[in-house]
């Protein structure tokens, strides 16, 4: 039985490394991530094939082939891997024994950075994963996979001690969640160290509004009409939270509760802000929230923790959240968790490797409005920073600057950009991505070089 798997093992990499090379790429290794475990991430490639550096319109059309050639593959050059291996997901990864050609070199791991890496996986779990598992349409024991993941990576970070029980198997989302929350703020609460560097001033706004502002300003006013009095007397605030970096349509309504709210509270409410978020009209929110519909409670602790440490899969959510949040109940309690350095040099690396996995599912099984975020708003605005420009800048100005350069896949998309519909909830295009591929595949991947080029 074993000898049979490793010869499917073998024939399937075996086919992955024939096509690449029938599709014009030159492969060097072939690595296969270990079993999926309940703290893995959705998007967290199964094959990753490093090659030699080619053209971006090889990897699009492999990406794209029919029938697909693999779910869960990774493309990438041989300097794309030394910094997506720095990621969450290339550190699963063991390069000195591939499934495939020449071992890669083994990179001495940092502890700080090991431990931030693994936070930073716990808190995608909570931030992304957790809310869509208690989605009603969500699949059974979805949410109870995530728990326990969640559960096992803090336990390596912090005193397991001092999490809630563990929910039984057939326990219901106010459960799960109430374990989950628990387990979180236990974890991150407890990241109170800033770290010194540049900062933006407190007083820093941006210098023109993101293009969705009309559509989210009338989201939020259609959550506060007929909010309950009794919903707002258990919440210290009420937020309309901007997704990673450079997106519009990721948006998430979070509450903010006191570090002493029961968790079983905090559950009820949660599942209470679900249940009024259904008088909200559906494209609206689902075409600004496009990663979940689902609202998300946290303690002030365990958000403060977060931003200090910048401790999410995407570390530039903390600039996001710094300059596109809205405030729609309570007082403001962000201001005191941006304390320290809003961004250091492996933080542009960590987003450049997230980004890096996120393209690549995208190909495979995203969205075109998923695609149009990474296409002209996340790599864009990515890149303007790895490129010394301000975030305090406006998204036409960062568009602009693409269209100016002599590279024609750049100058395409910042030409582009202002003609796409692209920024409007109601018309965001929530269909297949392929056909949308198919014409900016290439320029999205040069885009990902780009950034690997100017990170060096």
């Amino acid at each position: 039985m074993r000898a049979a798997q490793r010869f499917e093992r073998g024939g399937e990499a075996d086919r992955i490394v024939r096509l690449a090379r029938a599709h014009g790429l030159t492969p060097v290794t072939l690595l296969q991530s270990p079993p999926r475990s309940s703290s893995s991430l959705r998007d967290a490639p199964r094959f990753v094939l490093v090659h030699e550096p080619t053209g971006p319109e090889s990897r699009s059309e492999f990406y794209g082939a029919r029938p697909p050639i693999g779910r869960d593959l990774l493309l990438l050059s041989t300097r794309e891997w030394e910094i997506w291996s720095e990621g969450i997901s290339g550190r699963h990864l063991r390069p000195a024994s591939p499934t495939w050609g020449a071992p890669l070199p083994v990179v001495d791991d940092d502890p700080v950075e090991s431990r931030r890496r693994a936070l930073r996986q716990a808190g995608e779990l909570f931030w992304r994963e957790l809310p869509s598992s208690l989605h009603r349409d969500a699949t059974p024991g979805t949410s109870a996979r995530v728990a326990e993941g969640l559960r096992e990576l803090c336990s390596r970070q912090t005193l397991p001690s001092r999490f809630p029980a563990i929910p039984s198997a057939q326990a219901d989302g106010d459960a799960v969640f109430t374990a989950c929350l628990g387990v979180a703020h236990a974890t991150f609460a407890g990241e109170i160290a800033s770290e010194e560097g540049p900062a933006l001033d407190p007083s820093a706004v941006p210098e023109q509004p993101p293009p969705n502002d009309e559509a989210l300003e009338q989201l939020g006013r259609v959550i506060r009409s007929d909010f309950p009095a009794h919903f707002a007397q258990e919440v210290l605030a009420l937020y309309l939270l901007p997704g990673p970096w450079g997106t519009l349509h990721q948006n998430q309504l979070v509450a903010v509760v006191s570090n002493e709210s029961p968790l079983h509270q905090a559950a009820g409410l949660r599942r209470r802000l679900a249940a009024h978020l259904g008088m909200v009209p559906r494209d609206l929110l689902a075409g600004s929230c496009l990663q979940t519909t689902e609202p998300l409670v946290v303690s002030q602790g365990m958000l403060h923790g977060q931003l200090r440490r910048r401790l999410w899969r995407r570390p530039l959510r903390r600039l996001a959240l710094r300059l596109e949040s809205r405030l729609l109940v309570g007082a403001d309690v962000l201001y005191d968790g941006f304390t320290g350095t809003d961004f250091v040099g492996t933080d542009l690396r960590a987003e450049v490797a997230a980004l890096t996995t996120a393209t690549a599912a995208v190909f495979q099984r995203g969205t075109a409005g998923e695609a149009r975020e990474l296409l002209f708003g996340a790599w864009p605005r990515t890149i303007a920073l790895v490129t010394g420009r301000s975030p305090l800048e406006p998204l036409h100005a960062v568009h602009e600057d693409l269209a100016s350069r002599t590279d024609r896949a750049l100058a395409r998309v910042g030409s582009a950009a202002r003609s796409q519909p692209w920024g409007d909830p109601v018309s965001l295009d929530r269909g297949r991505a392929a056909p949308f591929l198919r014409e900016w595949g290439p320029a999205l991947i040069r885009l990902q070089e780009f950034a690997v080029e100017v990170l060096g």
